[in-house]
């Protein structure tokens, strides 16, 4: 398991963010099977995406089913951009079940999925669009993968993401609002957008938190200054090595496997 994609410094930032940058062909990260139980739960993803509306079934994150391609059990927990639209897909054990929302624009668009306890699943991009169904999700054994679907020829992301998250819990509607709002518009500079998913959003069962900041070349004792009061067991990766690290909840990030 590596990360085979590099900062795309040359990529129109962020609001002043630098962002990762896939090159649409072979570019991937594999998150391994860490989040199997967040996503057996309650949960709440959220990202930053740069949608190219000529884009065709082109992965932000997957979770596939089995390890081959096999229908209908194709995806377990699926994001991904085509054309105009974000679809979400996922299995109960037998059917496929497939959210859709317009993402309307071009450009970067803030996409968040969220499903309760009861398996109510709502996928929304920015602050408006949105969608919902119900169902309970058989959930199978295989890597989470950012940036393509693993057995569908032609799904590699071809653009950038920025702050993806994870929560063991379904933010409010308010939080959600929060993170959106959250990146300075006006600004040029890096210093206003760096780390609002650990600054602006309620941290509690904060799973997950990848900045994929590509200015960020490393992770030591001095990221207290940067994430404070960051729940104990925070897993965070940066674009620019391999190694993830755990926040211990008080001063000091752990390197783990």
């Amino acid at each position: 398991e590596s990360i085979s994609v590099l900062k795309d410094a040359s990529a129109t930032a962020i609001y002043g963010k630098e962002s990762l940058g896939f090159n649409g062909t072979d570019a991937t990260i594999n998150l391994g099977t860490a989040l199997d139980p967040v996503l057996d739960g309650a949960f709440t993803f959220t990202c930053w995406a740069n949608c190219t509306n000529d884009s065709t079934n082109k992965a932000i994150i997957c979770k596939q089913h089995l390890s081959t391609w096999t229908a209908p059990l194709y995806h377990d927990f699926t994001v991904q951009h085509n054309n105009s639209d974000l679809e979400i897909k996922t299995n109960d054990g037998s059917t496929y079940y497939q959210m859709t929302v317009d993402t309307g624009d071009a450009g970067w668009h803030f996409i968040s999925v969220t499903k309760t306890s009861g398996d109510v699943w709502v996928a929304q991009v920015d602050d408006d669009a949105s969608d919902t169904f119900t169902h309970a999700t058989d959930w199978g054994s295989q890597n989470l993968i950012v940036g393509r679907t693993p057995s569908l020829a032609g799904t590699f992301w071809d653009s950038q993401i920025q702050d993806m998250a994870f929560w063991s819990r379904v933010l409010t509607s308010s939080e959600l609002t929060t993170l959106f709002n959250s990146f300075n518009f006006e600004s040029t500079t890096e210093d206003d957008n760096t780390g609002k998913v650990a600054t602006e959003a309620g941290r509690s069962e904060l799973k997950a938190y990848y900045t994929f900041d590509g200015t960020t070349t490393g992770i030591d004792n001095s990221a207290v200054n940067v994430y404070p009061n960051l729940p104990n067991g925070t897993i965070f990766i940066t674009s620019d090595t391999n190694v993830h690290y755990m926040w211990n909840g008080t001063d000091t990030w752990n390197e783990v496997a």
